[in-house]
């Protein structure tokens, strides 16, 4: 899905992160649903991987690529949050997680659970959801706050505990 706005226009980038940097979060933002790799986000920022590697250890304590899961984690959850009904394989997928395996693990690494239990959490008994169609979409414009408020979390996370 294509953006026509920036990802960082709510927030003034941090002195303390280089611009390369930013830029790479930025193109992670707005391709994270694309299978990206390091030589990607590093064309992105026009740096060496090795170079931006080290903006990213300096800056978040982690690499391009554990930022790139952790941020389409976060944004699955989101749409977990909204959409509890929906196939978490189906979310996983949209997210860009191209394994269901992958995209548990990174789950539990970062909330400390499962997608299922955590999506138990806004599924009630007293309040059924709707079942699912069969084509989840959200709306552009939820869409790009959804990217909005996820990297707004990511970007004010400390980082020591996903070493």
């Amino acid at each position: 899905m294509p953006y026509t706005t920036t990802i960082f226009h709510d927030h003034s980038p941090s002195s303390k992160v280089p611009k390369g940097a930013h830029a790479a979060c930025e193109h992670a933002a707005k391709r994270f649903h694309e299978p990206l790799t390091l030589a990607d986000l590093a064309f992105a920022a026009q740096l060496p991987a090795s170079t931006l590697s080290r903006h990213f250890q300096r800056s978040f304590g982690i690499t391009p690529m554990r930022w790139l899961w952790s941020f389409r984690t976060l944004l699955a959850a989101e749409l977990i949050a909204i959409h509890p009904s929906w196939p978490l394989q189906l979310i996983s997928k949209e997210c860009g997680f191209t394994s269901q395996a992958h995209f548990s693990r990174r789950f539990h690494a970062l909330f400390e659970e499962t997608p299922r239990g955590f999506r138990k959490h806004f599924l009630t008994r007293n309040h059924p959801t709707p079942p699912a169609p069969d084509r989840p979409t959200i709306s552009p414009l939820l869409h790009e706050r959804l990217i909005q408020a996820t990297l707004s979390k990511l970007m004010a996370r400390p980082w020591h505990h996903l070493r």
